[in-house]
């Protein structure tokens, strides 16, 4: 179950999220970074549907290993608004996956949504931090899958 937070006149919620997200690490049995955009990023184009309504990247400079737990932060890039289960609009996300590469499981950890493109806007349109981990296993040949894989690879 995840925690839902609405910015609001354009406060910064970053001590609210790094309480939360180190909550859910503890949960996770992980120690997420404390902040919800990792410092020094490197964004790697991973995929980019065939229509260009979305593009996918991830932050090979913001790759953590912690235990046997690999941290990874993904972005999703939308050329049209998108509509989340709360009903806010959104351009992009950026989303922290949980991995453990042995057993090949994944797990949400936190995501933040944007108005901007590319995760740009000064405050969020929502975000959340997962009480728990719920792990899960990617399908096979999906950009779940390819996005495990190379982050096991990079940091392992």
């Amino acid at each position: 179950m995840g925690i839902s937070v609405r910015a609001n006149q354009g406060k910064s919620h970053v001590d609210r999220r790094a309480v939360l997200a180190l909550v859910a690490g503890v949960l996770c049995g992980v120690c997420p970074q404390a902040s919800v955009r990792s410092s020094g990023t490197q964004w790697t184009k991973l995929y980019v549907a065939a229509d260009r309504s979305v593009e996918v990247a991830i932050d090979l400079a913001g790759l953590r290993l912690r235990g046997n737990v690999v941290l990874a932060w993904l972005r999703f890039s939308y050329r049209t608004d998108q509509r989340d289960s709360g009903n806010h609009l959104y351009r992009s996300m950026v989303q922290r996956w949980a991995y453990e590469c042995e057993p090949g499981r994944q797990a949400l950890v936190q995501f933040a949504e944007f108005s901007g493109e590319a995760g740009s806007a000064r405050t969020a349109v929502a975000s959340g931090f997962r009480g728990a981990c719920h792990w899960s296993y990617p399908e096979p040949d999906t950009v779940g899958e390819a996005v495990m894989k190379l982050a096991c690879a990079h940091v392992t």
